[in-house]
């Protein structure tokens, strides 16, 4: 631990090695100033959060910081999954694009975005489509390339029957955002406390007997069962909000992995 003292107090925490800048001056300027317009004792007046200060005299006080994971007040929902082996989560177009630094991550939302502003009902070829975005002012000419690097693949979803199904239902809700209230320890903390977790679902439709939460995903790499343990977690979440948000019924979840041609159903 460090030790630092001020004019007649000491302060000591006892688990961190902190520096005097960084925490022991704003807790003796804090201190101070409750001596100063405060008669209650300092350990009632002192509200630190995770911090517990205890009196040990009139000169001396204990700085003590429990060991503890501090509780976030939101989190996204994409940082709830288990880590994922960083070399399977590329995409197909990474290679490619190696020398422009283009990240799996980037690519990701370029195609994200793309599918955001495509018109199911009307099926336009994805060429059609990108051309009309880049008139539009919504692609950059560089990115319109790179989505037609993509375009076999996405000309394969946009004639699958997730696809058609999009474009059968009569109520379509894109790039959805929510925030859902869960229990802290659900998240594996050691608190009563409530956690914010927010997300986006890609693609949300109504059919006759349910909702249906359709996410896109340009991971090619590991095998389908892998990432699909993987992303589970996410859908449960979406799940819950879709639900919990239009009080209806979610009847599946349905994982697209462009890059492989692969649809997979999460009842």
């Amino acid at each position: 631990s460090e030790r630092a003292e001020g004019a007649k107090t000491k302060y000591v925490c006892p688990r961190y090695a902190l520096s005097y800048e960084k925490i022991i001056m704003p807790f003796f300027e804090e201190i101070n100033e409750y001596r100063r317009v405060s008669p209650q004792p300092l350990s009632e007046r002192l509200p630190l959060n995770d911090v517990v200060l205890q009196e040990k005299g009139e000169e001396e006080f204990n700085i003590i910081i429990p060991d503890v994971k501090k509780v976030p007040v939101k989190m996204g929902v994409s940082s709830l999954l288990d880590d994922y082996d960083v070399k399977k989560q590329g995409s197909v177009f990474e290679k490619k694009y190696d020398e422009e630094q283009t990240s799996g991550a980037d690519f990701g939302t370029l195609v994200h975005g793309f599918l955001q502003h495509y018109d199911y009902k009307e099926k336009l070829s994805v060429s059609q489509t990108a051309r009309l975005l880049l008139e539009g002012g919504f692609l950059t000419k560089e990115e319109c390339e790179r989505v037609m690097g993509f375009s076999e693949k996405l000309e394969r979803f946009l004639s699958s029957n997730t696809a058609k199904r999009i474009a059968r239902s009569p109520e379509i809700y894109k790039e959805l955002p929510f925030c859902l209230a869960v229990k802290a320890q659900e998240m594996g903390y050691d608190s009563e406390d409530i956690v914010v977790i927010q997300g986006i679902m890609d693609v949300v439709i109504k059919e006759d007997d349910g909702y249906v939460i359709i996410d896109y995903k340009t991971n090619a790499k590991g095998t389908t069962e892998e990432l699909c343990d993987h992303y589970k977690k996410q859908m449960d979440y979406y799940r819950r909000a879709l639900e919990k948000i239009k009080k209806c019924r979610v009847k599946e979840c349905v994982l697209c992995f462009l890059a492989r041609g692969e649809e997979v159903s999460l009842k």
